[in-house]
């Protein structure tokens, strides 16, 4: 079995803080440490250039002159605008489809900031949604992707579900749990609207607790400006900036509770980041987070129910039974056990194609 392992030049760089491309450098890494001969696996990055475009412009050039004509499989561990065409099999992970339900509540506020824009109805996400449909199998990274691309009519016995996962720093920390001498709420994560973060900032605003702050760690993207404004009145709420990755650990550290009110996620690390160190996750009822990353969340209907959940947490604690069960939990996503399903993947594809 020769797989190719394909990506754009840079994508492989686990310190760029981006998701897509820690899955790339993780599933590389474990993938070559696990795998054994007579298999064989090799990383193909194309493409040259600082800028996105450039580097994909570079790549659909590179890609129709590269060879690959020795490989079973071409795993493209994120979706690329092109597909190498030959006798080999194709497989793509998929992080995410993006497929926000209109009636979703949370949508419908006038308050709720800027509207979305749903990536794939872009020209480039049209192109990567018709090279993911194209592909001949799919590897989406939990149950609600699965269910999203068979809803776009991917047949589901194309597709092998396996849950991506956290660095095992996280797992490893030794995070007490004693209360921090101010009560810190956090968030941590992209800025883009559909993180809506806007909900967090007025749940925390109507939280009344004087000796408490909330830190907000993240790039502020132009379109947060209404968000800057929105906080401006509660010194209590700061923006940090963005979160380097080799800071998160202690970033997190510094969290009694940890909001992630998402309007959307493919997956969802985050939590998962926060709950395997012990921090309790507040997330929106509504929001569409795969069932096995929100398993051990606390659900806030609302500002006002989010708020009156920090509050309970603040003056009751985190129940050391529920903790103990989150984390163990949050704990088992390794990069060890996705890079073994992954392989199994492989396998099962080559038996088919064989």
């Amino acid at each position: 079995m020769n797989v190719c392992i394909l990506g754009m030049k840079g994508n492989f760089d686990k310190n760029l803080g981006n998701g897509v491309q820690t899955y790339n450098y993780q599933i590389w890494n474990n993938l070559r440490r696990i795998i054994k001969h007579p298999d064989h696996i090799e990383k193909v990055e194309l493409g040259y250039g600082s800028m996105p475009i450039t580097r994909k412009t570079t790549f659909t050039i590179a890609q129709v002159f590269q060879d690959f004509s020795k490989y079973d499989i071409v795993h493209m561990p994120s979706p690329i605008m092109f597909n190498p065409r030959g006798k080999n099999s194709t497989a793509t992970t998929l992080h995410e489809l993006f497929l926000l339900e209109k009636d979703n509540p949370l949508l419908k506020r006038e308050d709720s900031g800027p509207t979305i824009q749903n990536p794939l109805d872009s020209f480039i996400g049209k192109s990567i949604r018709r090279q993911v449909m194209e592909s001949d199998y799919l590897l989406p990274n939990s149950s609600q992707t699965f269910s999203e691309a068979a809803s776009l009519g991917y047949p589901k016995d194309r597709m092998f579900t396996i849950n991506h996962a956290i660095d095992d720093k996280f797992s490893k920390s030794n995070r007490k749990h004693s209360k921090h001498s101010r009560f810190t709420v956090g968030y941590l994560g992209a800025m883009h609207t559909r993180k809506n973060v806007q909900f967090a900032v007025k749940a925390f605003k109507s939280f009344k607790a004087k000796a408490a702050r909330f830190d907000v760690w993240g790039k502020i993207r132009p379109e947060y400006g209404h968000l800057l404004q929105m906080a401006s009145a509660d010194l209590r709420i700061k923006f940090m900036g963005f979160a380097p990755e080799e800071r998160k650990v202690d970033i997190y550290s510094s969290f009694d509770v940890f909001l992630f009110p998402s309007l959307y996620e493919g997956f969802g690390v985050e939590i998962l980041e926060a709950q395997a160190m012990g921090i309790p996750v507040i997330i929106c009822k509504e929001a569409k987070i795969p069932d096995e990353v929100r398993k051990y969340c606390f659900e806030a209907e609302d500002e006002a129910h989010m708020a009156q959940i920090i509050d309970d947490l603040k003056e009751r604690g985190y129940d050391d039974r529920v903790r103990k069960k989150a984390t163990e939990y949050a704990r088992g996503f390794t990069w060890d056990k996705c890079a073994k399903e992954t392989l199994n993947a492989y396998r099962e594809i080559m038996k088919r194609e064989g």
